[in-house]
């Protein structure tokens, strides 16, 4: 019997009565792990502990201030975009305004009743000759290499993707394409981020691109994230009787060893200067919550910046860094939290939350964006060095917030940087020089604006630590190998093919912790139907046999991208993910241009030169980049001439040698491996409105 069958036969006996669960931190997953233990496990709450190093729970995700000295909303995750998972949860904890309804059922009425149901206008703002001016976010600029380069993204194995970053997938023109604009902004991605993560945000949200920045209806909450969502869920466990034990930080962990098995028996603790011990029995469960965005974060005032001390890799390390720290040293299957928690510079990010005191600032964005305030969509500034984005949520943000103040919040990606106008980084500025930045790039020149402004800064060094290269193994799994009743959750688990991107998976992490621990099969972790690829969708795998000699891999992992001799597919498969990847952009063709444009594309891929004139297949490899130049000449002298010859084939950024006849046979006859991906394709819908625009 292995290790992970011993482990499920010691979760399939606890009796619930005799279960004591202890949760260590208290993040949105904490506290999500604490409702379904009592809803879905039945768990009485009384035996629910959940310790915290601070003093109040969430986890850092605070809402503070007031009309006079300033808001300050810090979130804990950019963007929300909640969906089944925290569904599932809203719907278990009861309303704070409304007996007998749910904070779920809350939500969908906010959502029926107010005007967050628009659809925003404005997506992105640049610099024109006469001031700022809307962009068309519909034109995303991308060229037919960047295209061709996302199709393979797609269909790649995220473990040939191990530790690259996007940079090194994607050249500099794609950085500066719309749809990188837009992406970036609603997800936080930088350049240097996780490829494998981009793959993963792809694959889940690519076909609902154009609307992801309009609201949907879990995501129009009456006033912030924390008022509307932690907040309701702290008071229902406290109401039942959870055990907070705050100002208690964890220091360590101990385990006792059985026949390749692992359990823990005690949990280390300083409370009031004092170290305890707790003692975990047999039936208990113990739930840690690894690594924090929003550990170290620092805010300033109007008239100050935030503390830099917080930008040290070291300083400001809050428990559940240094717990995951500690653990890693005695269990290697723990993963490696050094690459996620000490790499500030790639990971910061700034956020600003403003007061203003008159509706002259609202007034103005309304009539440049022509975007009603309550919609709650993110406005990109493109020509901002700082890499501002701004949100205009509906009013009141916050509770007791008064009638005649207004409040919006935002962030910069590249706080490090030098302002456009305010010539210092957005690190050193306060928060009337943010202030001051962002009037300038709107073009709302008014002293009275700044003047009845109150802003408040707040660096976030780790904010987007989730999203940094990885390699497997990084992230430890939610049931650790070899243990019996220790599960991790949060941000930095491994959920396979589920993206970090959003507060959903901490929840979704939760739910299967719960499931899992208990014994609970699958009722704590609802089915997800996932938009977009995940389902059916095969990544391009290559045997060592099919592997070009001159792709030497990649250096720690050894995988390498597949030839054409490799790829399992048909010119039709082909195409039709093709067509699938445009409709997901939305690329503007009418019929005509759209067959002919595939035409060309497809001829490439699959090395049917003979498919192009002269003319057509010089037009298109100017737009690829050749290892050797001297591989365009021979692709162009070979293409119409002697299409039987060797020729280079373009795949992803690999160029590669392979026959073309037996190219074109391999391709044309090996529909039978694709058959999920042809039945996927072969649905009503996206390929269908596709082919009739």
């Amino acid at each position: 019997m292995n290790r992970q069958q011993k482990a499920v036969l010691a979760q399939d006996h606890r009796t619930p009565s005799k279960v004591n669960a202890w949760i260590l931190g208290s993040s949105i997953a904490s506290l999500a792990s604490a409702v379904h233990l009592i809803l879905d496990a039945n768990v009485p709450a009384s035996q629910i502990h959940i310790l915290e190093s601070q003093d109040t729970p969430g986890d850092g995700i605070t809402s503070t201030g007031d009309s006079l000295i300033g808001y300050n909303h810090r979130p804990g995750c950019l963007p929300s975009f909640n969906d089944v998972c925290m569904k599932k949860l809203l719907a278990l904890v009861p309303s704070t305004s409304v007996s007998g309804r749910t904070v779920l059922k809350d939500i969908e009425k906010n959502y029926e009743d107010k005007v967050c149901q628009n659809v925003p206008v404005t997506h992105v703002l640049a610099q024109g000759d006469q001031g700022p001016r809307r962009t068309d976010a519909r034109d995303l600029s991308l060229t037919l290499i960047d295209r061709m380069k996302l199709t393979m993204l797609l269909l790649r194995s995220e473990e040939s993707l191990s530790r690259k970053r996007i940079n090194q997938i994607f050249n500099k023109p794609f950085f500066d394409s719309t749809f990188w604009i837009a992406f970036s902004t609603l997800f936080t991605f930088q350049p240097w981020h996780s490829a494998a993560e981009f793959r993963r945000c792809l694959r889940r949200y690519f076909y609902e691109f154009q609307n992801l920045n309009t609201k949907k209806p879990l995501d129009c909450t009456q006033f912030n994230q924390f008022e509307s969502i932690i907040m309701p869920i702290i008071q229902f466990l406290q109401r039942q009787g959870v055990d907070f034990r705050l100002c208690t930080k964890v220091t360590d962990i101990a385990t006792l060893s059985d026949c390749g098995t692992e359990t823990v028996s005690a949990i280390h603790v300083l409370r009031d200067s004092s170290r305890e011990t707790i003692t975990v029995c047999a039936d208990d469960i113990v739930i840690v919550s690894l690594g924090s965005n929003t550990s170290g974060s620092s805010s300033g005032t109007n008239k100050t910046p935030p503390l830099s001390k917080t930008m040290i890799a070291e300083n400001e390390l809050d428990e559940n860094w240094s717990l995951w720290l500690n653990l890693r040293t005695q269990r290697p299957t723990l993963g490696d939290p050094y690459n996620f928690c000490t790499r500030v510079t790639e990971s910061m990010l700034e956020t600003f939350t403003v007061t203003l005191k008159d509706a002259d600032f609202f007034n103005r964005f309304v009539k440049l964006t022509c975007d009603q305030p309550g919609i709650g969509s993110l406005v990109y500034l493109k020509d901002s060095s700082w890499k501002i984005s701004m949100c205009i949520p509906r009013q009141p943000f916050f509770p007791l917030q008064p009638g005649n103040i207004q409040t919006f919040w935002g962030y910069g990606l590249c706080p490090e940087r030098e302002g456009s106008f305010v010539r210092k980084p957005m690190l050193n500025c306060s928060g009337e020089e943010i202030m001051t930045e962002l009037l300038w790039h709107l073009g709302f020149l008014s002293p009275s604006i700044l003047k009845n402004s109150i802003t408040i800064p707040s660096v976030m060094p780790r904010m987007t630590a989730s999203l940094l290269p990885r390699a497997y193994g990084d992230r430890p799994k939610v049931i650790p190998e070899g243990m019996t009743n220790l599960a991790v959750i949060g941000q930095f688990v491994e959920i396979p093919n589920e993206t970090t991107v959003s507060m959903e998976y901490s929840v979704r992490g939760a739910q299967l912790a719960v499931s899992q621990l208990m014994g609970l099969g699958r009722s704590a972790s609802p089915d997800r139907t996932l938009r977009g690829m995940d389902h059916g969708f095969p990544s391009l795998q290559a045997s060592p046999g099919n592997l070009a000699a001159s792709d030497p891999g990649h250096p720690e992992t050894g995988h390498s991208f597949p030839s054409v001799q490799a790829i399992s597919g048909s010119s039709a498969s082909l195409e039709r993910t093709l067509r699938k990847v445009d409709h997901g952009l939305h690329c503007k063709y009418t019929t005509n241009q759209y067959i002919e444009h595939r035409r060309k594309v497809l001829a490439l891929l699959v090395n049917r030169s003979d498919c192009l004139s002269s003319e057509e297949m010089s037009s298109s490899c100017d737009n690829l980049r050749f290892v050797d130049p001297a591989h365009r000449s021979h692709f162009l002298s070979n293409s119409v001439t002697n299409h039987r010859s060797s020729i280079p084939v373009f795949l992803g950024s690999e160029m590669m040698r392979t026959s073309s006849s037996k190219a074109a046979n391999t391709l044309a006859g090996a529909l039978r491996p694709w058959g999920r991906l042809k039945a996927l394709y072969s649905r009503d819908g996206p390929e269908a409105k596709c082919e009739s625009t």
